[in-house]
């Protein structure tokens, strides 16, 4: 994969987001718009997603029961969530 994009271009647009539904499960076909890498346990839905504007969340966050966390990404954790884990 390779990305083209500045620096500060990438940690604008990249963000770590958590949405945690009540219940037992997201509802069936959720998908988080901009998602590079997601992953689900029960009710909460990790990604890591690349957008242009947090309001692309203001649907999800209009789901009965949902909340929508947004957490900035450092250089490091760019870096492995869009390239991959660093080898050893």
């Amino acid at each position: 994969m390779v990305e083209s994009a500045r620096l500060d271009e990438l940690q604008t647009s990249a963000k770590r987001v958590q949405v945690i539904f009540e219940g037992a499960a997201p509802p069936p076909g959720f998908r988080l718009p901009g998602a590079v890498r997601v992953t689900t346990d029960g009710p909460v839905v990790t990604a890591v997603v690349r957008l242009g504007s947090d309001a692309e969340f203001d649907a999800v966050r209009r789901i009965p029961g949902a909340r929508v966390n947004v957490f900035p990404l450092g250089l490091e954790d760019l870096y492995i969530e869009l390239f991959g884990e660093p080898e050893e």
